[in-house]
């Protein structure tokens, strides 16, 4: 069945070649995927960077500090992503990535904000990453399967294996990058 708000794109093998042309729609899908896995691969990064230098700094605990973070994003991959996936099968899924990415946007905004009262006042921040990333995470297992049913509308058979290399490709790519860039922009700022 498809949805109203999604048609189907031009995927399609092109007359005379083994190209696949995927179409507009799986562009901006991938730009969303490429973007939303940008945000999450940088934010990793930051944040383990952040802890290790000045969180923890020489306390004998910063290992437990990276290792609750570490955990607190794959937790939810195993909690929630199992019962996420049924879900978003019954959710408009183009609704429901939009809406995961804002309450993302909306956590780390929070988030930021909550650790940079706590620092002015002397407590603890670790706490506060902890939630936050549990929550950006959580929030990724409804996204990362909506983005999945949603390719599946919206290209051919025949352009699915294209799609899911160039899908796989852009975010290897993306996860190269982005945590390369977190530290390096922890540093400068």
């Amino acid at each position: 069945m498809r949805s109203p708000s999604i048609p189907a794109g031009p995927a399609s093998p092109t007359k005379g070649t083994d190209r696949v042309v995927l179409g507009r729609n799986f562009t901006v899908l991938w730009v969303a995927q490429a973007l939303s896995s940008f945000g999450e691969f940088l934010l990793a990064s930051t944040l383990t960077v952040w802890i290790i230098t000045d969180i923890g700094g020489s306390d004998p605990a910063t290992p437990l500090m990276v290792g609750a973070v570490v955990a607190a994003g794959a937790l939810p991959r195993i909690l929630i992503g199992p019962f996420a996936g049924v879900l978003t099968d019954r959710w408009p899924q183009k609704r429901t990535m939009i809406v995961s990415d804002w309450i993302r946007v909306g956590v780390i905004a929070a988030a930021t904000a909550a650790i940079g009262y706590m620092e002015l006042n002397g407590h603890a921040t670790i706490f506060q990453i902890v939630a936050m990333t549990m929550a950006v995470s959580a929030l990724a297992q409804f996204f990362n399967p909506a983005r999945a049913a949603v390719m599946q509308r919206i290209l051919a058979p025949e352009a699915r294996l294209a799609a899911a290399a160039r899908s796989s490709f852009a975010t290897t790519g993306v996860a190269i990058i982005a945590t390369a860039l977190g530290p390096a922009l922890y540093a400068l700022v």
